[in-house]
């Protein structure tokens, strides 16, 4: 644990801002239950627990009145316990399955197990007064979890984030295993495999229409970040590929290859022919080549489509034109200051801890120390 949590815990033990919950949890904790009657009782308000670096955070509303409020660790002690840590057990996030008490040696990997209410009501029915005062630590406590909240920043809703939650389970639970995961780029995210492959880079599909008509440059800097995360997942081998022809709401469409693939460096690509099947009574429009198509050691590939564009190809390299956006960037010294405070659009709100000509580092407010160039920074 560390030492903000730390810190926050000895706060929430101490905590007595609700006198009808104080009264409650001290009258429990001495007219015992008969089957815990020679045991010692918490008798506090109960913390939360587990990995301070969490990537998933189980809650509870408050502490069972014999469970946690005696055993003084949330879930623990109780019939709910019971079936929570034996399923985290199983999915190799807890390293025993049950809890009896709270010095047990019990154990969580990428989890934090807490209560909205830190001390449980008569009738298990908190006051409107007691749930915010007490939703105060709970807010601490997500703010001290810093890589759950950035973790989870990455993915649009919470299905997605809980889906990709669930791969690092199932992978961590079955590495032995041999087998292929079928997933989507944004479950892949934090994930790694010996081989990848990732089909349909094609235009339009990856990066896909929509994203850059809806939104334009930054959908397609978005997209090209999926790229880049499909790609660093493999520790040895990547096979990207492109359809030549893709049959699309009952017609066959010549595909252009995507243009991220002209992105990847010539020294680390090794192009591989492939037999490609289309309809060869539809027309099909003039499209791009990606550049890697030229260094493979024959040309396979027969439609129409892709005749032509072999047909094409000096032309268009004479009169290409290419559509960039440059970035200016800053001189080598910074107008900015070590200790000035400062805002980025992404990370919020920081201030500069040390600098390297324009590199700068800033420890920002909710997303942690980060490395910028300072054209990306604004004076606040």
């Amino acid at each position: 644990m560390n030492i903000k949590f730390k810190k926050l815990n000895k706060t929430i033990v101490k905590c007595e801002k609700c006198p009808r919950l104080t009264n409650f949890i001290k009258k429990i904790s001495t007219e015992k239950r008969k089957q815990n009657i020679n045991e010692k009782y918490w008798g506090k308000p109960v913390t939360g627990f587990g990995d301070p670096n969490a990537k998933l955070m189980i809650v509870g509303l408050a502490p069972a009145a014999h469970g946690g409020t005696r055993t003084g660790r949330a879930f623990t002690g109780d019939k709910s316990g019971d079936f929570l840590f034996k399923s985290l057990y199983l999915n190799k996030i807890s390293n025993k399955n049950f809890s009896r008490k709270k010095n047990d040696g019990l154990k969580l990997k990428y989890t934090y197990i807490t209560n909205i209410l830190k001390c449980v009501p008569p009738g298990d029915k908190p006051e409107s007064s007691e749930l915010i005062k007490c939703s105060n630590y709970f807010i601490k406590e997500l703010d001290n979890l810093k890589e759950l909240i950035r973790f989870m920043d990455d993915f649009g809703s919470l299905n997605a984030y809980l889906e990709h939650i669930s791969l690092i389970m199932d992978a961590e639970t079955n590495d032995s295993e041999e087998k292929v995961s079928l997933m989507t780029l944004h479950a892949a995210k934090g994930l790694e495999f010996l081989t990848i492959f990732l089909p349909g880079w094609e235009e339009g599909l990856f990066p896909h229409q929509r994203s850059l008509d809806e939104t334009g440059d930054r959908g397609l800097e978005e997209e090209r970040r999926l790229a880049y995360v499909g790609i660093t997942r493999a520790k040895e081998n990547i096979t990207i590929s492109f359809a030549g022809n893709r049959r699309i709401h009952g017609q066959w469409q010549a595909a252009i290859p995507s243009r991220f693939i002209d992105e990847l460096p010539e020294e680390h690509v090794e192009p591989l022919d492939a037999d490609i099947g289309y309809n060869q009574n539809q027309n099909f429009q003039d499209t791009s080549q990606s550049q890697f198509v030229e260094h493979s050691s024959s040309d396979t590939y027969s439609s129409p489509g892709w005749q032509r564009m072999q047909r094409n190809r000096a032309a268009r390299e004479q009169n290409k034109t290419i559509n960039v956006k440059v970035q200016k960037t800053s001189s080598a010294h910074s107008s900015f200051k070590i200790g000035e405070r400062v805002f980025h659009q992404k990370f919020g709100y920081g201030k500069i801890g040390e600098m390297d000509g324009n590199k700068l580092t800033v420890h920002f407010e909710k997303a942690g120390t980060k490395k910028v160039i300072d054209s990306f920074l604004q004076q606040v």
